[in-house]
């Protein structure tokens, strides 16, 4: 709000933008910025917006409606947390997009977290800028272990239910 700039700070997995207290709506504007055009997306009420990677994308994002983004996808997750309307729906924008998120007056106390840990306080004026950090993570991956096996296994994400015979159906009771 001032025209100064914070201290960036780094997320691995998602940045989230929410009311400090509990069950508060916040007002929030969106734009972003891909190939050097910033376009405005528009307004929406909600509980926030989470701005993740491929690697968060299987945590809040996930549980807030927004798709499972494969690791080798390179891109930045948009998902609204709770929005109080059907027409704000998950985005992907390529890796060098830039996301700005500015706070609508009447939001409330506002604050922003990296990985679930509260950075800072906003202020009704201020303004966060979201981009790709030019330091990337190598992350280890063992050869028996899949993306794809590690859903099956830890989200039971398109697992096959099994007949069961007491019932002749697929599912139980």
């Amino acid at each position: 709000g001032s025209g100064e700039e914070d201290e960036p700070f780094m997320a691995l997995n998602d940045l989230v933008i929410h009311g400090a207290r509990a069950a508060r709506v916040v007002h929030l504007t969106l734009s972003v910025e891909v190939a050097g055009v910033e376009e405005t997306i528009g307004s929406f009420s909600g509980d926030g917006v989470i701005v993740s990677t491929p690697t968060g994308s299987t945590a809040y994002s996930l549980s807030s409606g927004g798709p499972i983004v494969s690791p080798s996808v390179d891109c930045i997750l948009i998902t609204a947390v709770s929005p109080h309307t059907m027409a704000v729906r998950p985005l992907l924008l390529p890796p060098e997009g830039t996301v700005r998120i500015g706070l609508i007056p009447r939001s409330g106390e506002v604050v922003v977290t990296a990985d679930g840990r509260e950075v800072v306080s906003l202020d009704a004026t201020d303004h966060v800028v979201i981009r790709r950090s030019p330091a990337s993570v190598a992350l280890v991956r063992f050869p028996e272990d899949s993306f794809f096996a590690t859903l099956r296994q830890k989200l039971n994400w398109a697992v096959e239910a099994t007949p069961d015979p007491t019932h002749g159906s697929s599912f139980p009771d």
